[in-house]
């Protein structure tokens, strides 16, 4: 059975080239597309007026409907072949949300360099931090790590969001994350991506306020292929 996990912690993209369907594979992946259009159908809908925040939920509420979508069961119960062609096209449809959250998101950071808590409200920073999070752009996620660093350690911004960008932009860089919360595919199992200093790992992650390692590893599941 084809397993895919909610949380991809390798911004994953389209394969180049489809793997073919089967006509079972074919009608699941109509039915998959007609829930993406559902997840994407607000954006279409989101008034050039509203405001920053709104702007950010209905996006972020979006590509989180999306992502959801990676664990449909109906997908999940296909065999190996058809679930992984089913699975060579999703990111076509996620993609593209990202890289358009990705530009808008470039217009509307605040002045002084990136969301506070305190002005702009816990929630908003939060969602910002998503976009860049799942942005195809590696230059800026660099570039909002720095601008977020002091607003961490200020409380303007949550510390595991911090922890979470920081680790990805360390492993894109090709190097050990710090924080665990990244997760690569190894030998068709997911697996925690390479570590610094492990053994400090639970402080670190207890002092921005994350859950365990094993707490964590709970959402990849032995059983889980890849």
């Amino acid at each position: 059975m084809f397993v895919v996990a909610t949380i991809v912690m390798i911004l994953a993209q389209a394969s180049p080239t489809p793997l073919p369907l089967t006509p079972a594979a074919a009608k699941t992946w109509d039915a998959w597309r007609g829930k993406a259009a559902a997840c994407k159908a607000p954006l279409g809908r989101l008034p050039k007026a509203a405001t920053v925040a709104r702007s950010l939920a209905v996006r972020v509420a979006a590509e989180q409907c999306l992502r959801g979508l990676l664990d449909d069961p109906v997908v999940a119960a296909l065999p190996d072949a058809d679930g992984r062609a089913v699975g060579s096209r999703m990111w076509g449809e996620i993609s593209p949300v990202d890289a358009a959250n990705t530009a808008w998101l470039k217009t509307v950071i605040p002045a002084d360099g990136w969301f506070r808590a305190s002005r702009d409200g816990a929630e908003t920073a939060s969602n910002a931090w998503l976009i860049v999070q799942h942005s195809p752009d590696e230059a800026f996620q660099r570039e909002v790590l720095r601008r977020m660093e002091p607003l961490a350690k200020a409380g303007e911004v949550k510390g595991g969001d911090y922890a979470l960008l920081y680790d990805r932009v360390e492993m894109f860089a090709g190097r050990p994350q710090y924080y665990g919360s990244q997760y690569r595919c190894v030998n068709g199992r997911w697996a925690p991506y390479t570590l610094r200093d492990p053994a400090g790992v639970e402080a670190r992650r207890k002092a921005l306020g994350m859950s365990s390692m094993a707490e964590n590893g709970k959402r990849f599941p032995a059983s889980a292929r890849c």
